[in-house]
């Protein structure tokens, strides 16, 4: 359906409700009074957005465009005091509120009517300018900015955007939400300001903020597409002005350029191949031989008390073990010497009964227990193989003690 025909509906709508929107104008302050004969009518003028739903109440009232429309057509004098400046527009909300409840306490009741009904219009139409603002931005958004087709153009509207986006985020944030709960708490009329208002800067402030979010993201990506096109436009221009140089066929070169090979490199990780069918037997070996040997029970039949005694305060000295003995006399072999030395070719230190991988493991051990000052003066080696199914794996067969 054309833009005219969508048109022409609305203004046969407003026609045909005519009577629905002038009683809620004149009599209801905006709002319109929601009976069974009427649904089918509200329900097409909320398609159509000549009316919206009130989010403090569920109400709907008119849309402030219609209700704008209706101002300057019937010259109504109402107190606009709404300026893009939302910081000004909040000053002659709190203005408005103010002179409503000095009225009331001068018992002068058409102008607090008066002064009511013009602070319910400029609230609404603040809260409609803050989510209208928020709305028209997404609209660009969505559209990737389409009324235009230069990647020029599209940053320029987009950084234009960012920038609205910004102020209105900043012109937000900056409003005494705790003013208008204070001066709405003084009266049951102007619960707008507790209500309504806040409901209308919390979802601009939502709004906007992804938004932000969302421009960033498209800006990113559009200064790339400028980069690649600035590229592209500088090779041209260097084939127009070098119109003699005969340019190689790139399907006829085979050798790829450095510069078109620079890929980010895969990082190693230890994983076998399980198509390789040469592992098969191997991999299959490995899986069979995960759990051989059962876990043995706890023997916790055997198991003893505790004793709840206290223990008499007496000082024990530790004593050194020969094994940690044998450990330490391998580091003081390496700095007596000035050379490194084999825990292999020095297992012969080790006490009776030890294996060799406990050894090297205690080697391994005091080095790690050492102090800062201490593990300075040694460097510990790991001579060893790269793993033959597991690409990633390092099996160290010794363990080297060098003085530094």
């Amino acid at each position: 359906m054309s833009a005219r025909e969508d048109g022409l509906k609305v203004l046969r709508a407003l026609a045909k409700y005519g009577d629905i929107i002038m009683a809620a104008y004149e009599e209801n302050r905006g709002f319109v009074a929601a009976t069974e004969a009427n649904a089918r009518a509200i329900a097409d003028m909320d398609r159509l957005r000549l009316i919206v739903s009130d989010p403090a109440d569920g109400r709907y009232r008119l849309n402030s465009t219609v209700t704008e429309l209706l101002d300057q057509s019937l010259r109504t004098s109402r107190l606009k005091v709404v300026n893009a400046d939302i910081g000004e527009a909040i000053e002659g909300i709190l203005f408005l509120a103010n002179q409503y409840l000095a009225a009331k306490r001068s018992a002068s009741r058409a102008d607090a009517e008066g002064y009511l009904d013009n602070l319910e219009t400029n609230v609404v139409a603040l809260g409609d300018s803050i989510v209208g603002q928020a709305q028209m931005i997404w609209r660009q958004i969505d559209s990737d900015f389409g009324s235009v087709s230069q990647l020029s153009s599209k940053i320029a509207l987009n950084k234009n955007t960012l920038e609205k986006v910004r102020a209105l985020i900043a012109s937000l944030e900056l409003i005494d939400t705790e003013a208008l709960y204070a001066i709405g708490s003084q009266d049951k009329e102007l619960r707008l300001l507790q209500v309504r208002l806040p409901l209308a800067i919390d979802q601009g402030r939502k709004d906007l903020s992804d938004a932000l979010h969302r421009l960033n993201k498209i800006l990113f990506r559009l200064n790339q597409l400028e980069s690649r096109a600035k590229q592209v436009d500088d090779f041209v221009r260097y084939c127009d002005a070098e119109s003699t140089a005969a340019l190689p066929h790139y399907v006829e070169k085979t050798h790829v350029p450095a510069v078109c090979m620079a890929v980010q490199p895969m990082a190693a990780f230890g994983a076998p191949d399980p198509l390789n069918s040469v592992l098969e037997l191997d991999l299959a070996e490995l899986i069979r031989n995960v759990r051989k040997e059962e876990i043995e029970p706890e023997a916790t039949e055997h198991a003893a008390p505790l004793s709840a005694d206290l223990p008499e305060n007496a000082l024990e000295t530790l004593m050194v073990t020969p094994f940690k003995d044998a450990v330490r006399s391998v580091f003081l072999k390496s700095l007596e010497e000035g050379r490194s030395v084999s825990g292999i070719e020095c297992f012969d230190l080790a006490p009776e009964g030890v294996s060799a991988s406990i050894w090297l493991y205690g080697l391994m051990a005091e080095y790690s227990a050492m102090s800062e000052h201490d593990r300075a003066i040694f460097d510990v080696q790991f001579p060893g193989v790269v793993g033959a199914f597991f690409d990633g794996n390092y099996y160290a067969e010794d363990v080297v003690i060098c003085p530094r």
